[in-house]
């Protein structure tokens, strides 16, 4: 602190001694300001910015002690330095008592009492930049969006150590063998503050409510991994980051993040830690369904490929490499058209191009070629990815093997083809009849009797014209 920023009260009924004083003052470049009563000077305090208070220990209208405690009552920061000339030892321990910064008897040596005003003003500035910082921290403690937890493990350090001193050196293996000592450690923190958003994350209605049902926040679960904080502790750790499970006082399963580490000075008895935990109970399912369409990604029967907005291949299933042949490594980074039989035509990849590029799902076939030359049939879904803005970040194309299919539907055409050409060939007459609806009698007679003037497949004939047989 500048020596000319501290302002210097001076309270003394000598007008000659305030004068000489602050003339004093002024030249060592202090701000001095005097007055001759206790209530006067009180009346200064109360306006803020005394520094450091000069005070006769008898005053006109109240002895100089009781200023002191008044002064200290309502600005308990300003620095108090006690001048007298009936000094008594009595009076000198009740004023250290009552907070004074020091005490002189008069006549006293004006340099000794300069630099106790500016040791007492530095004071003053770094009390009032402490208060600053810890009001600071408190509001940024209490305001935090992260749960945060100022806890003492001192307890637990030194059950620890004394497991230490008892010949215990695998804490893991000790610890896990001993569950009891893990609750029993658990019971040993101390939870000093919390702040609002811990509240409200563990769905406690107060700071109490919660400590009263810390045996609800750490579930079974939690103490595995609280068994894993105790090891870390055990192995002189300061600083550590887990991942594992609470519940809150509503019953929710909570999958949180926690940073714990020991507050700066507070690293060899661990008296003080700050703890924050993150809730990422939805980053959890979030990852859990992720890895179920993975899953369903890389065992799907049918291939799948993502690429970037240029067609580039980023992704493939291994059903891609079994069927194609090619491996993953040669496909990422190259384009699908290293599949191309030369069956597509240029004017169809155009327009497949044009559909997913506005947005919209194609569907076609392909013939295309296996890194083996062979050629197989896929039926393909392509559709563009965009992200939350709508701009096209990827291609995802779904294609199912229809080779089989082909060659079927291939069969049966030639099957058909060859039928045909036979019936359209045969000399002899054929029908094509409906066996579900009765001939006439006479057509039965005429198919008895040989009839070989019958119709041809698809006409009719009246059923006189049949000839009778037999009498």
């Amino acid at each position: 602190m500048d020596k000319k920023t501290i302002k210097v009260l001076l309270v003394d009924d000598d007008a000659n001694l305030r004068a000489t004083l602050c003339d004093v003052l002024k030249i060592k470049g202090f701000v001095p300001v005097s007055v001759q009563t206790g209530s006067a000077a009180l009346a200064l305090v109360d306006q803020g910015d005394i520094d450091t208070a000069l005070i006769d220990l008898r005053l006109e209208d109240m002895p100089g002690l009781e200023l002191l405690r008044l002064i200290k009552q309502h600005s308990p920061d300003t620095e108090c330095i006690l001048l007298t000339g009936y000094a008594s030892q009595d009076s000198a321990i009740q004023a250290i008592n009552l907070g004074a910064y020091s005490y002189y008897q008069k006549p006293f040596n004006i340099d000794q009492l300069i630099l106790s005003i500016r040791h007492a003003g530095e004071r003053r500035a770094a009390g009032k930049a402490l208060a600053e910082s810890e009001t600071h921290y408190r509001g940024l403690f209490e305001e935090s969006p992260i749960s945060l937890w100022e806890e003492d493990f001192s307890a637990v350090k030194r059950r620890l150590d004394g497991l230490r001193k008892r010949g215990v050196k695998d804490f893991r293996a000790y610890l896990k063998s001993h569950p009891n000592v893990v609750k029993e450690c658990a019971e040993l923190v101390r939870i000093l503050e919390v702040n609002k958003t811990t509240l409200e994350l563990y769905h406690a209605g107060s700071k109490e409510d919660l400590l009263k049902n810390l045996s609800t926040v750490l579930c079974d679960e939690s103490y595995e991994q609280y068994r894993e904080e105790l090891v870390f502790i055990a192995e002189g750790r300061t600083r550590f980051f887990w991942e594992g499970i609470n519940q809150a006082l509503d019953g929710r399963r909570l999958d949180v993040s926690i940073f714990w580490s020991a507050a700066p000075g507070y690293e060899s008895d661990l008296s003080k830690v700050i703890v924050s935990i993150v809730d990422i109970t939805e980053r959890k399912r979030a990852e859990e369904e992720l890895r179920k369409l993975s899953r369903a990604v890389e065992q799907s029967p049918d291939s799948i490929v993502i690429t970037d907005p240029e067609g580039t291949i980023e992704y493939v299933n291994p059903n891609f490499t079994r069927l194609t042949g090619y491996s993953l490594d040669e496909v990422i980074g190259t384009k699908p058209s290293i599949l191309k039989s030369g069956h597509t035509t240029p004017k169809e990849y155009k327009r497949m191009w044009d559909t997913i590029l506005s947005g919209n799902d194609w569907r076609g076939e392909f013939l295309n070629k296996k890194k083996d030359g062979g050629l197989y049939w896929e039926s393909a879904t392509i559709s563009p990815m965009t992200n939350p803005a709508g701009k096209i970040t990827h291609f995802l194309a779904i294609k199912e093997d229809i080779t089989d299919k082909k060659e079927a539907e291939e069969s049966r055409r030639d099957a058909e083809l060859r039928y045909r050409a036979l019936f359209e060939q045969a000399h002899d007459a054929i029908f094509i009849l409906d066996l579900e609806t009765p001939f006439p009698q006479e057509e039965r007679r005429a198919r008895a009797c040989g009839n070989q003037r019958g119709t041809g497949a698809g006409r009719s004939r009246p059923p006189a014209a049949y000839p009778k047989c037999g009498t």
